[in-house]
């Protein structure tokens, strides 16, 4: 146990929103003194997905290093629905400003424990057309691989570096799982260097593979985004409206 909050954090709307439940609502009549078993079953099984995403601040935030942890460091949020999960991924990065490249260079720089995790999510980045790049350990689990991958030096071996090419726009999405002691120095420079130069970012590996389910979904749908208020999902799906 961490710790014990008497409040509702700020995805409780988006929870509501998402599934039709208005829990704010009911958390309060429950305090009230009705029983929460008079409201029924609030399980829902949806047969759509639902992603919600955050904006950070970190490019006004010149200097702090972008990794994430347990305490607070969003400025906002956003929500994203559709029929499959990179569908909704998709969305959500979009609202929250975040334009994924349909092409281009993808830098990988992981930590040990993930090389051989981030193996299958490069090799469908490269089957989409993408160019990989990656510093020494990563690049050469990837070659051990035979996945295609241009070998970039790192920060601390001189320039032309990776953050150089970063800067010089000519990577077009970073895939950095933070490590030890690194390597801090170089894998802040990577992940300030994407910030500020308007390079989508991911952290975990986790992030890298709703990414790429993203990509796959927008390239298979090429044409306009189109898009549905949260009264057609549920008129759509049948979804019983709590008021």
């Amino acid at each position: 146990m961490l710790e014990v909050n008497p409040r509702a954090s700020r995805t409780v709307p988006y929870l509501t929103k998402a599934i039709g439940i208005p829990f704010v609502k009911i958390a309060t009549r429950v305090m009230l003194g009705e029983p929460l078993k008079s409201f029924g079953d609030l399980e829902r099984r949806l047969p759509y997905y639902a992603v919600k995403t955050v904006v950070h601040p970190f490019k006004r935030l010149a200097g702090s290093d972008i990794t994430l942890g347990p305490e607070m460091r969003s400025t906002g949020e956003c929500l994203g629905l559709d029929d499959d999960l990179g569908g909704a991924y998709w969305r959500a990065q979009l609202a929250a400003g975040m334009n994924l490249p349909r092409s281009g260079a993808v830098f990988v720089s992981v930590k040990a424990e993930d090389k051989r995790a981030i193996v299958p999510v490069a090799r469908r980045f490269a089957n989409m057309g993408f160019k990989l790049m990656a510093t020494g350990g990563t690049a050469r689990v990837l070659e051990e691989s035979r996945i295609p991958v241009e070998r970039v030096r790192k920060v601390q071996d001189g320039s032309p570096n990776i953050v150089d090419l970063i800067e010089q726009d000519r990577v077009g999405i970073v895939i950095n799982t933070p490590s030890g002691s690194e390597k801090k120095l170089a894998g802040a420079a990577i992940r300030a260097a994407s910030v500020s130069h308007d390079v989508p970012l991911v952290t975990t590996l986790a992030g890298a593979r709703a990414m790429i389910l993203a990509l796959e979904r927008a390239k298979e749908g090429q044409g306009p985004l189109l898009t549905r208020s949260l009264q057609e999902y549920y008129e759509n799906y049948q979804i019983p409206v709590r008021r």
